[in-house]
């Protein structure tokens, strides 16, 4: 079957006439997975604008946010749980296309094809609070799944999905439970049975204003890692006094109500970096100021230059999870100030490398003896008493050594 693209107005795109960019990203770069983030970044280094400040905005105390009550239970399956909410948001047929790629990278990438961590994406007026999280024997979760026409348990839509190319390679995530994971709202109505598929009842679409986020797994870093990205990255297409922030979720524990949070956080990470250290790593010598600019067009904000002007203090955005290091700092810096306008110098102590003439000469002999049918054994004799003996408990006789 021969699919065509159409254009915003329905018509067919003549891809022959497209120019196409492939932009190579390194695979530690979550927030470059998806156009949005791209263009921040080009912006950024061009110098045509800077990184949006990305922040938490609750419209309601936090008494009244959204609540996920994570039931015991799921702590045998998928004990991780983040979400948050993005208000007021407009998506055209691009930004839901580029939301949902988003996703799908992320799964294949961070998430090791959602074993670590999976995300669910909602309609949040479909939805009535509080959502409770909750595993249950697959018999007793019974829904309309994403895409499909009618409800069914979960042991029915698994028993489908094994013929399906693309869902049934996920299945081994949740087979051999006795119990599944799945989110409630208030109304006993499904939104997800992580990190398998969406209900139909809460999908998004372009009509959709308010999106509610959750993301499930078991690793806690992975899924706050997605869920920052994801929450900062879309951000962009809320309005007016929510662009560039996210409302919260509160999370509480049945087993340990103590252990309540609230996410995401999007704290923004403090670095102090030694210019000697820049200029060592990078062979360059330049100053504070000079630091300062190359950092910014890398979306990093100098916050303070130290009074001997031999150190900064970098603040690194909650997207750039890359970064965990100074030096993975100074690196930044060296991109923003070009490779390729490094001075290359050869070191004091050049040299050519080459075979040693025996080596040379041995390998050869190696080769014309093995070609004649012989075969080479490297034996133990040249080691000593310790190599073999001790250490491979044999008990040492020199009788039979001779």
């Amino acid at each position: 079957m021969q699919m065509n693209r159409v254009d915003d107005k329905g018509g067919n795109l003549d891809i022959s006439k497209q120019i196409v960019y492939k932009i190579e990203v390194a695979a530690n770069r979550y927030d470059l997975l998806c156009l949005e983030g791209i263009a921040a970044s080009f912006r950024t280094y061009l110098g045509l604008d800077t990184l949006p400040r990305y922040q938490v905005k609750n419209s309601v105390p936090e008494s009244e946010l959204w609540e996920i009550k994570v039931k015991a239970e799921t702590a045998a399956v998928r004990p991780v749980v983040v979400g948050c909410v993005l208000r007021d948001i407009t998506f055209d047929i691009k930004g839901y296309n580029s939301f949902i790629d988003l996703q799908d990278k992320l799964h294949q990438n961070i998430c090791r094809r959602r074993t670590l961590a999976s995300m669910g994406t909602h309609d949040l007026s479909k939805i009535r609070g509080p959502i409770t999280y909750e595993a249950l024997p697959p018999s007793e979760i019974v829904f309309q799944a994403l895409k499909q026409t009618e409800e069914m348990d979960a042991t029915k839509l698994f028993e489908i999905f094994k013929n399906d190319i693309k869902m049934k390679k996920f299945l081994p995530i949740l087979e051999g439970h006795d119990r599944y994971p799945v989110f409630y709202d208030a109304d006993r109505n499904v939104l997800s049975l992580p990190p398998i598929i969406n209900s139909e009842r809460t999908k998004i679409t372009t009509e959709t204003k308010d999106v509610f986020i959750e993301i499930t797994g078991t690793d806690i870093m992975k899924t706050k890692t997605c869920l920052a990205v994801m929450a900062a990255q879309f951000s962009e297409h809320s309005a007016g006094e929510w662009k560039h922030k996210v409302e919260q979720v509160k999370i509480t524990y049945e087993a340990t109500p103590e252990k309540s949070e609230l996410t995401p956080t999007l704290d923004y990470i403090d670095f102090e970096v030694e210019l000697d250290y820049i200029n060592k790593m990078l062979g360059v010598e330049i100053d504070a100021e000079k630091a300062k600019s190359c950092a910014e067009k890398m979306g990093l904000l100098v916050k303070k230059v130290s009074d001997d002007g031999k150190s900064v203090s970098v603040e690194v955005p909650p997207t750039r999870s890359d970064i965990l290091h100074k030096c993975d700092v100074a690196e930044d810096i060296g991109i923003g100030f070009g490779f390729n306008n490094i001075a290359r110098e050869y070191p004091p102590t050049n040299t050519v490398g080459s075979f040693q003439p025996n080596n040379k000469f041995t390998d050869l002999l190696r080769a014309e003896l093995a070609q004649a049918g012989y075969i080479e054994c490297l034996t133990f004799s040249l080691l000593s008493q310790k190599d073999n003996y001790e250490r491979m408990r044999q008990s040492i006789n020199l009788n039979e050594a001779v």
